[in-house]
């Protein structure tokens, strides 16, 4: 299975893009399919599910802060 591995990237980067792209609303669209398409043991995918809603909020609080200042914030 030579093409495994791209099959699985490009499947993983679809899933975080439509994931990314809910927001953290995509944690349960993620959590079900690490489950049953990719899977992965329950508590194995809780903990990576986890671990990309971290990398969401980190990724998008730039880009957040970028169109909103943190002055404007702190005032709210």
């Amino acid at each position: 299975m030579p093409h495994a591995a791209p099959l699985a990237f490009a499947t993983g980067a679809a899933v975080g893009l439509l994931g990314g792209m809910i927001g953290l609303g995509g944690a349960e669209f993620r959590l079900s399919l690490l489950i049953g398409l990719s899977g992965f043991a329950a508590l194995s995918a809780v903990i990576l599910n986890k671990a990309m809603s971290l990398f969401v909020v980190i990724t998008v609080l730039p880009a957040r802060l970028a169109a909103v200042s943190a002055a404007e914030l702190g005032a709210h």
